[in-house]
């Protein structure tokens, strides 16, 4: 569960900073085969159930989602772009300051 919305989080960041698809395709299956590794190491090392992984990874998926709907909900109605803008093409009329005139 910790692993699936710890991760799920980190990839949600970088994917909100990707620029083209390659960028927001490989965190998605980095970060699906990292938190599967993840949930079939605990089953190995028999520490949980086969259902308590599945479980944890049901829950923390759910959790996940309410979260990054909630997250998505607030920041676009904010208006808050995670993007950096592009950079500004001085024109013939911002090149030339006004001290420059003077």
């Amino acid at each position: 569960m910790g692993s699936m919305i710890g991760y799920g989080l980190l990839c949600y960041v970088m994917i909100l900073q990707a620029k083209n698809w390659f960028k927001v395709v490989v965190p998605i299956i980095d970060v699906t085969v990292l938190v599967i590794a993840i949930g079939f190491s605990r089953m190995y090392l028999r520490v949980h159930w086969a259902t308590d992984v599945v479980g944890g990874l049901l829950l923390g998926g759910a959790w996940l989602a309410l979260s990054l709907g909630f997250l998505e909900a607030w920041r676009r109605g904010k208006g808050i772009v995670m993007t950096p803008p592009p950079p500004q093409v001085p024109t013939p009329q911002t090149a030339i300051s006004p001290a420059a005139t003077q």
